[in-house]
């Protein structure tokens, strides 16, 4: 159960500071507000600290089936449709209506009797069929859906029942409602006082799988909102703009009491559940159950289903499912959230074998369309087949109560009538389970320790509970730990008089599922960390990470218990931003995992950005002083980790610990300030700079700093400067292989004619081989110990050194002339000149910082390569005597050792080339593989 772990480690409502007069966005489960839950009194609890600190509280919910209207309505078109649900009691009819095609809009207004009446011509033609429809009464509106849809269902979603329930329950409280959630009217609203939102799936954005249409209704949400407060566990295993995207947009959430009350029961419960386990899935919304009963197989020990969600498995078995589940129009699954759950199987359990039956058939086989949604009964047959792979019972009713109406309401005692097998008649509907279905579902339960029930057995909204609660009423006579989740279960259980007997209720069930299959719940997860976790890399402490620091140096162990709790985890992705320039500080940050790039104040600079590396912090002392950020800090790697300290949670730390502020004072001292500004040049000096690039690459370029270690781009680099440039090479080079003593330089065939002229040829190429083998060895020996000791010149020296056998075979030496003595002179040779790129670097990144300093302006990367290439051709006039003593070593010429006016322009020349090739590949690099250096 790893979920255990994160549910209880959010921020609540009492972490939050300051809040009086502050905007309060409070979320709330709806039963919690009408007292229908049994954990109401929490988030009454939450409401009544935040109006006893004086905050504004903005209340609301996000509930229902509704299917919501877009946020960019003209004001007429929205005032209509917000009239229109008000009227409607918030049952969403005309809502769901406006959002159907014209031609279906004409078929429901067809089944209104009056306006069956009317020409077909002319109520087809018109337009307005949306005002036509909202002018219907209530009665009218419903049937005439109900005939079109006969599978929709409508109950009442709207807030406005809040009102009454909070004057109840806070009788000198002022509580104003916004029929209108996104344009609330706060400056109404007093501090102390309570304005109740519309429920928040009036909106299509709330609930929108696209992204940039839930931010979008975030961002209008948090315009005069401060504080976020989550306590509707409920909705937190879905993706909303109220609960994931406004908490983001705000950049901090905290959990009400009702939140946190089951986030700290599931982070117990969760580490060791009493086994055997047995889950009971029931109530309806077919294709999000199947989903949490599809993860939960090899999570449980047994699983119980009921309700609409046994049709399904009974279509799967080839049995009868009546009226109440078409084969022709079953319930379907997109095939993302498909795979998505297959795949999380056959990555978790491939060490148990394949899964037999059609769970792996069917991914092999596919749709046509790789598009089109899975059914129902398809995927019910999947699980049946991971069941019995995972030898999990998985057990269905075994008799039925059933209707010939849809619409049987349970006082009709002539509606309904059980029957006595596992299969539902052609022509009725399911509306219950029968005694036997009790009697088989607590003999499942006699040998289990464990029992987590969401959903009702039966249709409780027309008033078919006596399975479900005669259900209840086993369980809470059985010595079993139960936990019921799910607000129609919830009262199920009260109406049993079993509340006493379960352990834990929580009303959200789908959520409390999720996390049994140890998953994340976005709205848990879009809230504040309040205990950052240990390092996962090492075993150092948080407390020990921020002990490192000059700021809390000398804090006791209880001082830095209390200053972690403080701080926020925050995980980033590469690029993202964590500081713009110039703004004040409100924070500071803690590198944990991964690392940060600051840049440099003039914004003219082309210098590499200054590093921040685990265990490093950014804008400590201009958050103390609350000075603007002198740097922009972005995330220098994928998932790095930080911890943040607010401006606030700091005041409030100072505050609560007058010790620990005495300690922090002390500790921001003037050698402190002396230390922070010291370390800041070291990381911007010259040799600072050549360092980190020379740990990436063995030949850093001024025009790209390297993002990364380019092992693989300075093999092919290489390669290509040698292969292309070699003929200039020999020019300079010995060459030793002919048997004629012959001046290098001078371009005489080695024998007469033309096959002569060929095999020279080709004899000058003959050690071309060894100088890629050369290559590789050099550039792997270089990043590797590059990586285990980080001194890059030593790498280039060893490297070098070690290779110095393949540069003297390359020369035309045969193995067997080649003596310990040409080996130690080509290594202090190869030596020595293997320190000239990084040289060439580091004084390239001098003339560049003169020229942008008395330019005041950023040289292009024109004028980048003409200094590279003067800074090399300077050093060449050291380089080439060391390079040149080569043929006087091998070839013993007659010109002078150390020096050759042709050899050296040759030399020059290469030079050049080498720079031009370099340039061009680092440009075609940047196209196939962007990120690999900074420009």
């Amino acid at each position: 159960m790893s979920s255990g772990a994160y549910v209880g480690s959010k921020h609540t409502v009492y972490d939050i500071y300051p809040i009086k007069n502050k905007t309060v966005f409070v979320l709330a489960d709806p039963q919690n507000i009408d007292g229908s839950a049994n954990d109401f009194r929490a988030s009454m609890s939450t409401l009544s600290y935040l109006l006893d600190k004086k905050a504004r509280i903005v209340l609301t919910a996000s509930f229902g089936p509704l299917t919501g209207v877009s946020i960019n309505l003209s004001n007429a078109e929205r005032e209509t449709a917000i009239a229109a649900f008000q009227a409607e009691d918030g049952m969403g009819y005309s809502s769901f209506f406006s959002l159907l095609p014209s031609s279906v809009k004409l078929e429901v207004l067809r089944k209104i009797p009056r306006l069956a009446k009317s020409e077909e011509d002319h109520l087809g033609l018109q337009r307005g069929k949306t005002s036509i429809f909202a002018a219907l009464t209530q009665q009218e509106k419903q049937m005439a859906i109900a005939q079109v849809f006969p599978r929709e269902e409508f109950f009442p979603c709207s807030t406005f029942p809040f009102v009454e329930a909070l004057q109840a329950y806070f009788p000198g409280t002022t509580v104003h409602f916004a029929p209108d959630c996104l344009r609330p009217g706060l400056h109404k609203v007093k501090e102390g006082e309570i304005l109740v939102l519309e429920n928040m799936r009036f909106y299509r954005n709330e609930a929108s799988p696209v992204l940039e249409e839930r931010r979008a209704m975030a961002n209008v949400l948090s315009a005069d909102i401060d504080i976020f407060v989550n306590d509707s566990f409920s909705s937190a295993h879905k993706v909303l703009a109220s609960s994931v995207e406004l908490p983001r947009v705000l950049q901090h959430g905290a959990a009400g009491n009702s939140m946190d009350r089951d986030l700290a029961f599931f982070s117990k419960f969760l580490v060791h559940p009493g086994r055997p386990l047995v889950v009971v899935v029931a109530g309806k919304n077919i294709p999000e159950k199947l989903q949490l009963i599809y993860n939960l197989v090899s999570k449980v020990d047994r699983i119980l289903v009921g309700g609409l969600i046994t049709l399904p498995f009974l279509a799967a078995k080839g049995y009868s499912t009546g009226l109440s589940y078409s084969l022709e129009d079953e319930p379907v699954i997109s095939k993302s959230a498909h795979d998505a759950a297959m795949h999380s199987y056959y990555y978790r359990h491939d060490t148990k074998g394949s899964v037999k039956g059609s769970v792996k058939s069917s991914r092999k086989k596919g749709n046509a369309d790789d598009d089109e949604p899975i059914p129902c009964s398809v995927f019910a047959k999947e699980i049946l087949d991971l069941c019995e792979h995972f030898e999990v019972d998985l057990v269905l009713p075994s008799d039925y109560l059933v209707s010939y109406e849809r619409n049987a309401c349970a006082s009709d005692q002539n509606a309904s009538f059980v029957v006595e097998s596992t299969f539902v008649p052609e022509n009725s509907y399911i509306v219950d389970c029968g005694s036997n279905t009790v009697h088989l579902f607590s003999r499942c339960l006699r040998d289990c320790r464990t029992i987590f029930w969401t959903g009702p057995l039966g249709a409780t909204v027309k008033g078919y509970n006596k399975g479900s609660i005669d259900f209840a009423t086993a369980i809470g006579k059985m010595d079993i730990v139960s936990v019921v989740g799910g607000r129609t279960t919830l009262l199920v259980v009260r109406e049993a008089g079993m509340t006493s007997r379960v352990l834990h209720s929580s009303s959200g069930g789908a959520s409390s599922l999720e996390i049994l299959h140890g998953d994340t719940l976005p709205g848990v997860e879009a809230l504040s960390d309040a205990v950052p976790p240990a390092d996962r890399t090492t075993t150092v402490s948080v407390n020990e990470l921020l002990r490192r620091l000059p700021l809390f140096q000398g804090c006791t162990s209880h001082q830095m218990k209390v200053t972690a709790k403080k701080f926020v985890r925050r995980v980033h992705a590469k690029g993202d931003y964590i500081i713009y320039r110039d703004d004040r500080h409100a924070r500071m940050w803690v590198v944990a995992e991964g690392g940060l790039v600051a840049y440099n104040r003039p914004e003219y600079s082309s210098f590499p950005a200054r590093y921040v590396g685990k265990g490093q912090t950014v804008g400590m002392y201009e958050f103390l002083t609350q000075a603007p950020a002198k740097e922009t800090v972005r995330a220098a790697q994928v998932d790095t980790v930080t911890y943040q300290l607010t401006s606030s949670a700091l005041n409030e730390l100072l505050n609560a610990h007058p010790d620990l502020a005495a300690q922090l004072l002390q500790n921001i001292s003037d050698p402190l300030r002396l230390i922070a500004a010291a370390e800041y040049r070291r990381q911007q000096a010259v040799e600072e700079i050549t360092w980190r690039a020379g740990c990436r690459t063995r030949t850093p370029f001024l025009s790209s700093f390297p993002s990364r270690n380019t092992l693989g781009e300075d093999i092919m680099q290489e390669l290509l400067s040698t292969v292309c440039l070699q003929k200039l090479m020999m020019r300079y080079t010995p060459f030793v292989a002919c048997s004629i003593q012959q001046d290098p330089l001078e371009d005489i065939a080695l024998s007469p004619g033309v096959m002569g002229r060929v095999t020279s040829k080709l004899q000058m190429y003959s050690g071309l081989p060894y100088v890629c083998l050369l290559v590789v060895l050099k550039n792997v020996l270089y990043h590797y110990i590059c990586s285990l000791c980080q001194r890059p010149l030593i790498a280039a020296v060893i490297s070098a050194a070690v290779s110095a056998p393949l540069r003297v075979l390359s020369y035309g030496i045969s193995y067997n002339d080649v003596s310990t003595k040409m080996v130690m002179d080509e290594a202090l040779i190869s030596a020595a000149i293997s320190v000239a790129p990084l040289a060439c670097y580091a004084t390239g990144l001098v003339v560049q910082n003169k020229l942008e300093r008395r330019s005041q302006s950023r040289i292009s990367r024109a004028k980048q390569v003409a200094v590279m290439a003067v800074v090399k051709a300077v050093f060449s006039f050291a380089q080439f005597p060391f390079i040149y003593q080569r043929n006087f070593l091998y070839t013993q010429p007659s010109v002078s050792r150390f020096w050759d006016q042709s050899a050296f322009k040759v030399y020059q020349l290469k030079q050049l080339c080498e720079l031009l090739l370099n340039l061009g590949f680092h440009n075609v690099l940047s196209l196939v593989a962007p990120g690999s250096f900074q420009g």
